[in-house]
């Protein structure tokens, strides 16, 4: 008995219907709606094994996208290679691809690259954010002022002990 080649494996484990684009792989799935596909003992993504298959390898951490949006496909024209950024706002409802679309601050600020902070792969307004600067700024020289107003006979008593010492300490050097 000869042992089928992984392609032949995988070939026998696809649906194509008329009515449709896509190629469904039937083989086993993952939790997350992926076709998986056994490949020299090692459990590969079926995408992934069907794309390297036909257009050589993915560039190590690449990932590869369905343009069809629909993830049990495995027709070769329906997936590109992407960035896990690019992957993750364009096939995203999440915090990502929304605050990827975002043009304006949730104050009305312009998101335009002269007014923006990058940071990893997040952003911030300037705007906003030199505003809180300021207001900080603002509150903590207040709290300082407000403890030295409660407390200055005790640091006024204190600096005079501190500069009595070091005039001690000069004499005694000379």
């Amino acid at each position: 008995m000869t042992r089928k080649s992984p392609l032949d494996r995988f070939l026998i484990r696809i649906d194509v219907r008329e009515d449709s684009d896509c190629i469904f792989w039937t083989g086993l799935m993952s939790r997350f709606g992926y076709g998986r596909f056994n490949v020299n003992r090692k459990d590969v993504p079926a995408h992934r094994f069907i794309y390297e298959h036909c257009e050589g390898p993915i560039p190590e951490g690449m990932y590869i996208d369905h343009i069809c949006r629909v993830k049990n496909c495995v027709n070769p024209h329906h997936l590109r290679v992407v960035t896990p950024r690019q992957n993750s706002i364009e096939n995203s409802n999440g915090t990502a691809f929304d605050n990827h679309a975002k043009t304006h601050c949730v104050h009305g600020h312009e998101l335009s690259e002269e007014n923006l902070y990058r940071y990893g792969t997040g952003r911030m307004c300037k705007t906003c954010a030199n505003e809180r600067w300021k207001d900080n700024k603002e509150a903590h020289n207040a709290a300082v002022r407000k403890w030295r107003n409660k407390n200055r006979d005790r640091y006024n008593a204190y600096h005079r002990e501190y500069d009595k010492k070091k005039r001690m300490e000069k004499q005694c050097e000379n």
